[in-house]
C-alpha cells in the first residue's frame, strides 16, 4: 500500500467516524422505558423518547382479606399528578390499573409510583428521565 492510499483509507475511515459521531448525537433521547418495583408495588412506561404515554401499576395485596388498593402516580416537576381507582381484592392478588400520560417528560424529571393497601404505603419505585 502507498502513502497515498493509506491517506485516503485514513481519510474515509476518519469521514466514517465523524459521521457515525454525528449519527449518535442525533439519535433520539434516552427513555424510561421500562420496569420498576420497590416491595410491593410495580410500574412499567410505555415510551417513546421522552413521550411517557401509558403508566401501568401492579401492587401484590399479600395475604391481607379484602385489601382496599390504589396507586399514585405523579411527576416530581409537578406535570402529572394522579391516582388511579380504588378497588376491594382478595388476598394473594395483584391490583392492576393504569394511566395514559401521553406528554413529553423533561430530562431530570422523576416518576414515581405509590402503591397503597388499607391507607399503608407498600412501595414506592421511581424512575428518572434522562436526555
Amino acid at each position: 500500500m502507498t502513502k497515498r492510499m493509506a491517506r485516503k483509507t485514513v481519510a474515509v475511515l476518519g469521514a466514517a467516524a465523524a459521521v457515525t459521531g454525528l449519527s449518535v448525537v442525533n439519535s433520539p433521547t434516552a427513555s424510561a422505558a421500562g420496569e420498576w418495583c420497590n416491595h410491593q408495588t410495580c410500574f412499567t412506561i410505555n415510551t417513546d423518547g421522552r413521550f411517557v404515554g401509558r403508566i401501568e401499576t401492579s401492587v401484590w395485596s399479600q395475604n391481607i382479606q379484602g385489601a382496599t388498593i390504589k396507586t399514585h402516580i405523579w411527576a416530581t416537576n409537578g406535570q402529572f399528578d394522579l391516582w388511579t381507582k380504588s378497588e376491594n381484592v382478595d388476598a394473594f392478588t395483584t391490583y392492576r390499573d393504569f394511566k395514559d400520560i401521553n406528554q413529553d417528560v423533561p430530562p431530570g424529571t422523576r416518576i414515581c409510583v405509590e402503591g397503597w393497601q388499607n391507607g399503608v404505603s407498600r412501595g414506592l419505585p421511581c424512575v428518572a428521565v434522562t436526555d
